[in-house]
């Protein structure tokens, strides 16, 4: 009784399914159409067969659980298919009961020694039938409940509890098979290490409950980044985690990375405490198949990995860094970056026109290089103010926004190259757009780099030269009044956050006229929201008031969907982005009052 108590408990269970199938096999026809009435009257799915190789075949293309044999039949008899069965690897297990008019003693003996799990006389009731096939449901339900809670238990054991991610056991296990397969021919293997930066604050100002919400949503966007089953994530320590990318080449790996990093940084985690900004710091190196003797091991590359990753931290976090380029014949884990356009010949770096369309933006630029002993930053408000100075000055590096009125960033460097005083001045672009395929755009326009915005105007200078030393320039040394130039620029960030909360409050009441003076078809109203939305996204993500930032982004992107919906969807459509707008109008205002009152407390 209790073990059909706890049959019917498991049974009960919504993940096992019943076996409620049956394939009869007997060579007399009328023997199995009596068989298929009644076993499909107690509710049962039935197949039948004529002999022994017609049910192996079924059994090959249709997995049957339970399965009803006669014992005397011609060719292959029940005793033969019993054998047959038990011989083969089925997707789970089949019960087998023998049915037969031959009940003596060595009968039965015969077909439970060939595999059989019951027996029963073709004279018996069909109370006794229904009987057994209720015992066979019991006993397939338990080994149904036996795999799944052993699948449990070692999914559970290679699981973070977490955050759901592959844990550390994993890691070690699964690395080991993808680094071995490499070694035997396999593509390329590409490793991402991420920490994400600034955790220990996380948890000791906002509690740790803030802090396992940001790991969970962490793993969250990192899924959504994987588009291949064959990639897995793993957390491997507190706040470290790592992506395995197979069949990746080191460019592949390093989009995957950007988008990553992209994913996490854009959008504030929602936790128990309020939003929270949230970056991290990435470190990628790639694996194959080694051409020299040098022996490549795990080990080495965790090594290196590990070594990337933390120079990311050095260099300002919320960055990804590549591998360096090896002097070596090493062909294994330390890899030659992807090779870059070829780059004038520059001893180092003294003067920067930086470009852009906003004056708060310029003036954070030129006060972070200014900490720079040695870099001079020219400031320009547009693409041709630019160009005159770039051919007055020669500058050794134009920093270009890349949205501005009139000329934009990619059109002021199509100039740039056209005119042959200034086309050999290097190129890199600051854009709030800076996925993948936006950075691989401009980098196939002649950029020497992409920076994306938002950035930590502490850390810019650093990041700028990072990305100048690594295309072959000069190291800059940083002047020994660092701490007093940090606290100048912390002042300047101070007053131009307070500037830019009285603009933006004017500016959210200038987007809700416009919305409600909208009219079907008025581009340039659409366009004036699109503009202001475009400033307010910018400058609060510079100015890390992120959920202003995030706002505006939405009522840019729903604005650009304004001038496509109304004309090709119709009134409807462009009615719901209206909606939509409104809304986001709102939460705008909501969001300027509730950094204005931060900014106050400070």
């Amino acid at each position: 009784m209790d073990q059909d108590v706890e049959a019917a408990g498991l049974m009960a269970r919504p993940e096992i399914a019943l076996a409620r199938t049956v394939l009869l096999v007997d060579d007399d026809e009328l023997v199995l159409a009596h068989l298929e009435q009644l076993v499909q009257a107690a509710g049962y799915e039935v197949h039948t067969a004529g002999d022994g190789h017609a049910a192996l075949e079924f059994l090959a293309q249709h997995f049957t659980p339970i399965v009803i044999t006669d014992l005397n039949m011609p060719a292959l008899d029940g005793l033969a298919l019993c054998r047959a069965i038990r011989q083969q690897v089925w997707p789970g297990y089949v019960y087998i009961l023998v049915l037969t008019v031959h009940d003596g003693e060595s009968a039965i003996l015969a077909g439970l020694n060939a595999g059989a799990d019951d027996y029963l006389s073709k004279r018996t009731s069909a109370a006794q039938l229904l009987a057994r096939l209720h015992t066979a449901q019991r006993i397939l339900g338990l080994e149904q409940a036996l795999k799944l809670e052993l699948e449990e238990k070692r999914r559970q054991s290679l699981t973070d509890a977490l955050t759901g991610a592959n844990n550390r056991r994993y890691f070690e296990r699964q690395l080991q098979q993808d680094f071995k397969r490499t070694q035997r021919g396999g593509g390329p293997l590409s490793l991402l290490m991420l920490d994400i930066d600034h955790f220990k604050r996380i948890n000791d100002r906002c509690g740790h409950a803030a802090g396992d919400a940001v790991l969970q949503e962490l793993v969250r966007r990192i899924r959504h980044c994987l588009t291949r089953e064959t990639d897995w994530c793993a957390r491997i320590g507190g706040e470290e985690f790592v992506i395995v990318l197979a069949d990746t080449p080191l460019a592949g790996a390093a989009q995957v990375a950007e988008r990553i990093r992209l994913a996490i940084a854009a959008v504030p985690v929602v936790t128990g405490v309020g939003a929270l900004a949230v970056t991290a710091s990435i470190g990628v190196v790639e694996f194959h198949r080694a051409a020299s003797r040098e022996s490549v091991s795990v080990e080495s590359l965790i090594a290196e990995l590990d070594a990337n990753m933390y120079l990311s931290k050095r260099n300002g976090r919320n960055r990804v860094t590549l591998p360096v380029p090896s002097t070596g014949a090493r062909t294994g884990s330390r890899l030659q970056a992807a090779a870059a356009a070829p780059q004038p010949d520059r001893a180092s770096l003294h003067t920067i026109v930086y470009v852009d369309d906003e004056p708060d933006i310029r003036l954070i630029v030129q006060t972070s290089l200014g900490l720079t002993e040695g870099l001079t930053v020219h400031a320009a408000e547009s693409g041709e103010q630019a160009l005159e100075l770039a051919r007055e000055l020669q500058p050794d590096l134009l920093m270009l926004d890349v949205m501005m009125p009139g000329l934009d960033g990619p059109a002021t460097l199509q100039r740039l190259r056209a005119d042959p005083a200034i086309t050999h001045i290097p190129v890199i672009f600051m854009t709030a757009k800076a996925l993948p395929e936006d950075v691989q755009q401009l980098r196939a326009i002649g950029a020497l780099a992409v920076i994306g915005k938002p950035f930590d105007p502490l850390q810019l200078s650093a990041q700028l030269l990072s990305l100048w030393q690594s295309s072959a320039a000069q190291p800059q040394r940083v002047g020994g009044s660092a701490g007093a130039d940090h606290a100048r620029l912390r002042d300047h960030v101070t007053r131009l956050s307070g500037k830019f909360l009285e603009r933006t409050a004017a500016q959210a009441v200038t987007l809700g006229r416009l919305l409600e003076s909208l009219q079907p078809g008025d581009a340039t109203g659409v366009a004036s929201m699109h503009e202001i939305a475009h400033k307010i996204h910018g400058a609060g993500s510079m100015l890390d008031f992120p959920a202003v930032s995030a706002c505006a982004g939405e009522i840019e992107r729903l604005s650009e969907h304004l001038l496509v919906a109304e004309p090709a969807s119709g009134v409807a459509s462009g009615r719901q982005i209206r909606e939509r707008l409104q809304a986001s109008i709102q939460r705008l205002a909501h969001a300027i009052d509730a950094a204005v009152a931060g900014h106050a407390s400070k």
